[in-house]
C-alpha cells in the first residue's frame, strides 16, 4: 500500500514537472516555452519515462512494464493536477496562449530544482533533453500520434 502512495501521485508529477519545465527554460526557446500546454507536458513526460520504449535511450527509467502505454491517461490527469499545485505553489506560471495555457517556469521553481539534484533527477533531466531534442518539432496532435503509434507497435510485438 505504502507504494502506491508514493508513485504515480500528483507530489511526483509536481517534482518531474518542475525539472521537465527547467530543462525547457534552460534550451531558452521563447517560442517553445510559451506554447508548453498540460498536454504537452504530460506527453513529453510519459516518452521521458519510456524513452526506450520510443527507440531514444537504451533503458525506461520507470521499468518495462508491460502495461506501460496504459498509464498515460492517468498520467495527462496527475499532469493537470500537478500544474494547478504548482501554479498555487507559485513554482509555476500559467499563461494565456494560443493554444491554451501555456506553463513556465518562476524563479521560486528554479531554485527548487536546484535542490533536486539527486541520480534519478539528473538523468531525468538528461532523457527530457533528449526528448525534447527528438520531438521539438512535433505539436500536440503530432506528440499523441507518436505515443499512439508506438503503443500500436508495443501491442504487434506482444
Amino acid at each position: 500500500m505504502w507504494m502506491n502512495e508514493l508513485f504515480n501521485t500528483v507530489f511526483e508529477t509536481e517534482l518531474r514537472l518542475l525539472i521537465l519545465l527547467e530543462v525547457e527554460d534552460s534550451i531558452g526557446s521563447y517560442e517553445v516555452m510559451h506554447q508548453t500546454t498540460a498536454e504537452k507536458l504530460a506527453a513529453i513526460d510519459f516518452i521521458a519515462l519510456y524513452s526506450a520504449s520510443f527507440g531514444i535511450t537504451e533503458s525506461n527509467l520507470h521499468g518495462n512494464g508491460g502495461y506501460k502505454f496504459s498509464e498515460f491517461a492517468v498520467r495527462r490527469d496527475l499532469t493537470q493536477k500537478a500544474l494547478r499545485e504548482l501554479v498555487r505553489k507559485g513554482f509555476v506560471n500559467a499563461i494565456n496562449s494560443t493554444s491554451g495555457f501555456a506553463y513556465i517556469i518562476t524563479d521560486a521553481g528554479r531554485a527548487f530544482c536546484a535542490e533536486l539534484a539527486d541520480e534519478y533527477a539528473d538523468e531525468y533531466r538528461m532523457i527530457v533533453k533528449l526528448v525534447m531534442d527528438e520531438t521539438d518539432t512535433l505539436s500536440e496532435r503530432d506528440l499523441a500520434s507518436f505515443i499512439n503509434r508506438h503503443s500500436v507497435n508495443s501491442l504487434k510485438r506482444s
